[in-house]
């Protein structure tokens, strides 16, 4: 872990009301030297950052300075994958970035395509992550379904355009969740849309505790599966392994 909380104010995300702290780059770097030294040089290590880089060049520096041979992934902002950002993360052996898209129609600020929404931001977005791919091995796109600007097929449509402009990518999905600490929940708290579903089920991805706005709950269910058919379909996953190689599918 190099720092805690996120700039950035997603709703749904418990990061969001935590101050973006760094932890102290002296430490940091006696953990990265603590690991080669323990595991050996090629060992891959994980940034736990809500979001890794917020300051990019100092935690270049900090690899630099460690003198440590590992592998690096980390979970960032679009906006902070720059080309000239990604022939650092090359340069440092980053195997794997999961940037967060989360919507098509908000977060913007985070995602990378400032005043774009729907289709445009969909084309922009999988231009970036192609983009991305060429430096980074194993790229994943995270996404949040379910939020209230959500309605209709648009969001799921789009976001089987996207796989299909971006086909070397990793999507992941989250079922909007209320962990009654983000930001989202004290308005979900006040319109009694919180529902009482057991913690341990809470996975992000095949329960959720949120009455949704724009869909009944079957509704919002066979348009997930919808898209998981799409995206984990032969055809996507043929694209996927020529992409990629048979590792990343």
């Amino acid at each position: 872990i190099g720092s805690l909380g996120c700039p950035y104010t997603c709703s749904f995300c418990v990061d969001a009301p935590i101050p973006y702290t760094t932890l102290p780059y002296d430490e940091i770097i006696e953990d990265l030297r603590f690991v080669r030294e323990r595991y050996g040089k090629d060992t891959c290590v994980f940034w736990h950052d809500p979001n890794y880089g917020v300051r990019f060049e100092e935690y270049m520096g900090i690899i630099e300075e460690s003198g440590t041979d590992l592998y690096h992934g980390a979970e960032t902002s679009l906006s902070l994958l720059k080309e000239e950002n990604l022939k650092l993360l090359r340069r440092h052996r980053f195997v794997a970035m999961l940037p967060g898209i989360e919507s098509w129609y908000d977060f913007n600020a985070k995602g990378g395509a400032q005043r774009c929404y729907g289709a445009e931001k969909v084309d922009l977005v999988a231009e970036h992550i192609n983009l991305i791919q060429r430096y980074v091995p194993y790229v994943q796109a995270n996404f949040v379904l379910g939020l209230d600007m959500d309605a209709g097929e648009e969001p799921f449509e789009l976001t089987k355009r996207f796989v299909d402009l971006a086909p070397g990518v990793f999507p992941g999905y989250s079922l909007v969740t209320d962990f009654q600490n983000s930001p989202l929940s004290d308005q979900l708290a006040r319109e009694g849309r919180t529902l009482a579903v057991p913690y341990c089920l809470l996975d992000n991805n095949f329960a959720m505790n949120v009455r949704l706005k724009n869909y009944r709950p079957l509704d919002f269910y066979e348009k997930m599966i919808g898209l998981l058919e799409h995206t984990w379909s032969a055809r996507a996953m043929a694209r996927r392994v020529r992409a990629n190689g048979l590792w990343q599918a």
